[in-house]
């Protein structure tokens, strides 16, 4: 599936597979996404803000050009993200090993 210009604001997506889709331009304001699944998902210049990711699984998604605001990936699965090509602002996580969280960012 392709999505592009959607706004998801405060929708509620859980239990949901968006296996091998492409967001563009896509906002997840407050929008819930508890176990989902978005495997090899590729994300370009996409806002998450206030986000629920609860046992949310990003295997091998790919994020570019994306903004995070008040996100807490502490129970996101498989998570991995670039801070080089993306911006963090007030996100939460806890140790990388105990939670299958990896994430490649410092938290401002």
């Amino acid at each position: 599936m392709r999505f592009y210009n959607v706004n998801f604001k405060g929708a509620i997506l859980t239990h949901c597979s968006f296996k091998n889709s492409t967001f563009h331009h896509v906002e997840f304001l407050g929008t819930n996404l508890k176990k989902s699944n978005f495997s090899n998902a590729k994300f370009q210049n996409c806002t998450f803000s206030a986000t629920l990711l609860e046992n949310t699984n990003f295997t091998n998604a790919d994020f570019k050009n994306c903004i995070f605001v008040n996100i807490n990936f502490t129970n996101a699965k498989n998570i991995k993200i670039d801070s080089k090509n993306n911006t963090f602002l007030s996100t939460h996580s806890t140790p990388l090993i105990d939670k299958e969280l990896t994430t490649l960012f410092s938290q401002s």
